[in-house]
């Protein structure tokens, strides 16, 4: 058998606008004999002008991919791998390709097809991929018998459709492309080579140029594509028989040709054989002299055309209103190389990261984007609405919320910070949230300055935190106490509601120069000052203290709520000046007693010590987060997860669990009343007994206000109806009734009247956190210095932007991570890295990261372990340079950038000063305040890390990552070991290394992920974890030597390399 071996051509393009003018003879059409009308198409193609469609970018990589294509299309043409076209007119159920050459079939698909109302079509198309079966049918996609929505990414498929296609692509790199009628394409990893079976052939690069074989048996194509028949159970198909050689092959011969080799494809004859087209053709027109219509011409030049575009050519429109015409939706306009990835308001440079060939189908006409928010086709980008929290804001309308106000200009969000007021809580005895939102649990044994005013020493407020148990970490606040030097007054709360003034027990209300303080309820006891600071203490079921400031005081507050400066990462600043690593380190340093011991943190998870206690608290606890529950309406504006984590946490702690579990809930419900959302009926469900034991004379509401409802209102104006705060529930008196000096509320006849009512030496330097200190009179005096940010991924989706903030998000499409294209640089960037999760296991968890980093006209792949450049045609050229050091992949360039990956799940972004600020992603924006981190690409603020995510992803034709199982609940045999192996990071082995970085995070990641990998790779999993607090560690300057050789060794085979790379 003659063979030879299938070259791929070079990619010829045209540029600029130049019209391109077609021309076909129309005498050698009209020598075709045998009554086919296709004068008209002569007609046409006389002289046809067409303009060019938009330029999109193919890769520096050599495009021609035909050899690794097999298509079945038309009247039943097969192209195989190999690049050998025969035609079988099967009707039968036949194995279109399947993998053959292993123990283990990675896919297997069939097919299945007729004709229809005269035109050949697919009727049916069952694919195994991976283990997972997916059928086609007309309009319905099932996976594994069930019926599918789409866009679909689970189990390692993901599905989707375009205007004109349907694509399926598996994780073993299959991917299948059919266009709902007559043509389907299989795109085969180079991997396969010489283990296929089917239709279309084994694949082994060799044409067959005519020659079938079955068994070393020499065959037809037609005896060959019998044998690749696979009937049902109960199904017995009759086999084709052979096909007569028709006489009139040498007529309609010239008319292929002149079609096939026309202008409109001048740049597909190098990267296609025509000769197999051309006898696909000339049988297409042989058969039309049966039926009398010329539309069978357009299969086969529409794959031609397709073949051509998916080979890296660019066919140029040939189609016309007579002939093979395509309708599309709408404004949108047909074309038949056009960018596969489409412009839209939720992703208007998603053209820059293509480097797919093009492909034909419907697209937006030159300068509009597609309306994928209002669904009204291709309008210009200008025109683009926004959306937030759901709701759709047409281009120039506005919002404020979360102390922004935003304005949507053409799709994109420009947004402005307000000056809001800061507020810091200390809920449960030890759960502690600043001013700037950084949350902590610290069990204190002391009194504690919560907060200070530093410049103008206005005020001063101490909590005193105290244990409360048999435990260390049963703490709780016995009392809060203001102190306001200016006026040389001290005001206490204790636990009972009781104030008092310079040690003077004090009834309430109490109206003053400087403050005023009132019970809005039975529940709490309000202060608000004249400049600006309110306290909100609630008493029931526990104590616990809110305290408000102006924007005013940004900057100058110091204490356990932190400086109010909008940077969370600063938050555990000293009175020294030195930032320290973990709270208890930080909140021992603001005792207002030098006898007090200092506390440690604690790592027990309190939970795990009773199995009753955990159910309990899962039990309750979970109604914070249940999408249906009462608490559901504020999960679109408050994330319920820390908040039910302190639930747990305060239930497994405290004896008192109830009134603990009811305190927690009810913090969460005041958050949501502090962004407009006030939770109603929730005590039906749970803490009931809060809610009818108001004292005899007293009602309960969820809005309890004092406004107005005392005998002294009745007298004089109620000073308390102009204090704004944030409303309450508790007991008070209900409507009609008046509470006098004894706090019991009476009808108005029985009210009284008021009348104006009566450690290092001195001299050396440390570096501490991008900072030299000077160790001088006590204190540290330091000097900033420019350090580069540093964002990191680690395992399972856990996340830590360049402000620090931390976050878990997993989702099975590409994101984009760090980029500069942004804003006003929306189309000026100099880099942007993108990540893909490679999934394993049953929870579909990540066992490494694909990783693609576009400098200018580079685009750097890493995944498996390697790398790969790609050229594009796009960009500047830029300077960099690839290391290997130690187990990590490190790319720097000179501008500012370091990529560093451990060629696993860990990647480390470092960003220069030069960057704060203009950069988005899901690292985050480089300001310095991680409070606006979530802002998507849209530029909108958003709560929710998932909603966040999702907004990063680089398709639109992605699915949205769903809320995740946790793994050690769906893998609770894995719990045990994984809880055992990772509290390594909370041992003595990295005991040096705790005061600096706090190990609760890493330590929680590490459990998480250890769960989740259920299917090999456990230990890597693991150690990917516990590496990844030793490098946080590293940073901090602390030095941990953990490996063991029984203990995730690394074997270092190559020395560090480098090498340059001069774009």
């Amino acid at each position: 058998m003659a063979s030879k071996q299938v070259k791929s051509g070079s990619v010829r393009e045209k540029k600029g606008s130049k019209k391109i003018e077609i021309h076909l003879k129309k005498e050698i059409i009209e020598k075709y004999e045998c009554g086919v009308h296709v004068t008209d198409l002569a007609a046409e193609y006389k002289k046809k002008t067409i303009f060019p469609f938009n330029p999109f970018y193919v890769s520096a990589r050599s495009p021609a991919q035909n050899n690794k294509v097999c298509s079945i299309w038309g009247n039943f043409h097969i192209k195989m791998y190999d690049g050998e076209v025969y035609q079988f007119p099967g009707t039968c159920n036949y194995v279109l390709t399947s993998h053959c050459g292993s123990n283990y079939e990675d896919f297997n698909i069939q097919i299945r097809k007729n004709v229809v109302n005269e035109q050949p079509k697919i009727i049916h198309v069952t694919m195994k991929l991976d283990g997972t079966v997916v059928t086609v049918s007309g309009d319905t996609i099932s996976v594994d018998d069930k019926q599918i929505l789409l866009p679909y990414n689970q189990l390692g498929i993901q599905i989707e459709k375009s205007s004109l296609y349907v694509k399926i692509k598996a994780k073993s790199g299959v991917m299948v492309t059919w266009n709902g009628e007559d043509a389907l394409m299989v795109e085969m990893p180079e991997k396969y080579m010489n283990e296929t079976c089917g239709l279309c052939g084994d694949f082994n690069g060799i044409e067959n140029h005519g020659g079938f074989y079955a068994n070393g048996i020499k065959v037809t194509p037609t005896e060959f594509g019998n044998l690749q028949k696979f009937d049902g159970p109960e199904e017995t198909c009759e086999d084709v028989l052979p096909q007569p050689t028709s006489k009139n092959a040498q007529n309609v011969q010239p008319i292929c040709e002149q079609i096939l080799s026309s202008p409109v494809f001048a740049n597909c004859i190098a990267l296609l054989s025509i000769t197999s087209f051309v006898q696909a053709c000339v049988m297409d027109m042989v058969d039309c002299g049966k039926n009398k219509t010329s539309s069978c011409l357009c299969h086969t030049v529409s794959e031609y055309s397709r073949q051509c575009a998916n080979a890296g050519g660019r066919p140029q429109n040939w189609r016309t209103a007579e002939f093979c015409a395509k309708k599309c939706p709408q404004n949108l306009i047909h074309s038949e190389c056009g960018s596969p990835c489409i412009n839209t308001c939720s992703h208007p440079l998603q053209n820059q990261l293509c480097i797919k060939s093009c492909s034909d189908g419907c697209f937006c006409p030159p300068g509009m984007v597609l309306d994928d928010i209002t669904k009204k086709g291709c309008i210009p980008l200008t025109k683009c609405s926004c959306t937030h929290n759901g709701q759709v804001y047409h281009s120039g309308q506005s919002y404020s919320s979360n102390c922004r106000s935003c304005t949507c200009n053409g799709g994109l969000w420009t947004c402005k910070d307000l000056d809001c007021p800061g507020t810091c809580a200390v809920e449960g005895g030890s759960h502690i949230t600043s001013f700037d939102g950084t949350q902590f649990t610290f069990h204190g044994d002391c009194t504690y300055l919560l907060s200070k005013d530093h410049v103008d020493n206005r005020f001063a407020i101490l909590s005193e935190i105290v244990k409360c148990g048999l435990t260390n970490t049963e703490t709780c606040l016995k009392s809060v106490t203001l102190s306001l030097p200016t006026t040389n007054t001290v005001i206490m709360v204790n636990p009972a509601g009781e104030m008092y003034v310079n040690g003077i027990l004090t009834q309430l209300p109490l109206n003053t120069g400087n403050f005023t303080a009132f019970n809005p309820s039975t529940f709490h006891v309000i202060i608000d000052t004249s400049f600006g600071l309110q306290l909100q203490i609630q008493l029931s079921p526990l104590m616990q203290v809110y305290v408000t400031i102006d924007a005013s005081y940004k900057s100058n507050t110091c204490g356990l709520c932190g400086n109010f400066n909008n940077v969370q990462t600063d938050d555990f600043n000293t009175a020294s000046g030195v930032t320290e690593g973990t709270a208890s380190a930080f909140a021992n340093t603001w005792k207002t007693m030098a006898t007090c011991p200092d506390v440690l943190d604690s790592y027990e998870d309190p939970c795990s010590q009773s199995v009753e206690n955990e159910q309990f608290a899962k039990r309750w606890c979970s109604l914070l987060s249940d999408p249906s529950g009462p608490f559901s309406p504020c999960h679109s504006v408050i994330i319920s997860t820390s908040y039910e984590k302190n639930c747990m946490y305060d239930i497994c702690t405290y004896e008192q669990s109830e009134d603990s579990m009811c305190a927690a809930v009810s913090s969460y419900v005041r958050a949501c009343a502090a962004k407009g959302v006030f939770l109603t009926g929730w005590r039906s469900t749970i803490c009931t007994k809060y809610s009818t034991s108001c004292p005899k004379t007293m009602t309960y509401s969820y809005r309890m206000t004092s406004c107005d409802h005392t005998c002294r209102s009745l007298s004089e104006p109620d000073f308390t109806c102009s204090v704004q705060f944030v409303p309450v529930d508790g007991c008070g008196c209900k409507q009609g009734t008046y509470m006098n000096q004894n706090g019991e509320c009476v009808q108005e006849s029985e009210c009284p009247c008021y009348n104006k009512g009566s450690v290092l030496l001195a001299g050396e330097i440390v570096s501490r956190d991008g900072a030299m200190c000077t160790c001088k009179d006590q204190k540290w005096q330091c000097t900033n210095l420019q350090c580069h940010g540093s964002c990191v991924m680690q395992g399972e989706g856990h996340h830590l932007t360049f402000d620090g903030k931390r976050f878990s998000f997993s989702g099975n499409c590409e994101y984009t991570v760090a980029q500069d294209y942004c804003g006003i640089n929306s189309n000026n960037g100099t880099f942007r890295v993108i990540t893909e999760n490679i999934p394993c296991g049953s929870t579909g968890t990540t066992c490494s990261k694909a990783i693609k980093l576009f400098l200018g006209k580079d685009e750097l792949r890493l995944s498996e372990g390697q790398y790969e450049l790609m050229k594009r045609d796009v960009g500047v050229d830029m300077a960099y340079k690839i290391m290997h050091m130690g187990i990590y992949v490190v790319i720097e360039t000179k501008t500012g950038l370091i990529l560093m990956w451990d060629k696993k799940t860990s990647v480390h972004i470092k960003l220069s000063a030069s960057f704060k600020g203009n950069v988005c992603g899901l690292c985050g924006n480089y300001d310095g305040n991680a409070n606006n981190d979530f802002t998507t690409r849209s530029q909108s603020l958003v709560v929710n890390a998932l909603e966040f995510g999702n907004g990063w992803k680089v398709s639109p034709n992605c699915p949205d990552a769903k809320v995740p199982k946790d793994p050690c609940t769906s893998n609770p045999y894995r719990k045990s070991w994984a809880l055992k192996q990772c509290s390594i990071i909370k041992s003595k082995v990295f005991a040096a290394c705790h005061p600096q970085v706090d190990p609760s995070p890493y330590f929680d990641a590490c459990v998480y992920d250890s769960c989740a990998c259920d299917s090999g790779g456990d230990c890597e999993c693991f150690c990917t974890s516990v590496a990844a607090y030793a490098a946080a560690c590293n940073e901090a300057k602390v030095c941990v030597s953990w490996r063991k050789p029984n203990l995730c060794r690394k074997w270092l085979l190559n020395p560090t390399q480098s090498v340059l790379r001069m774009s």
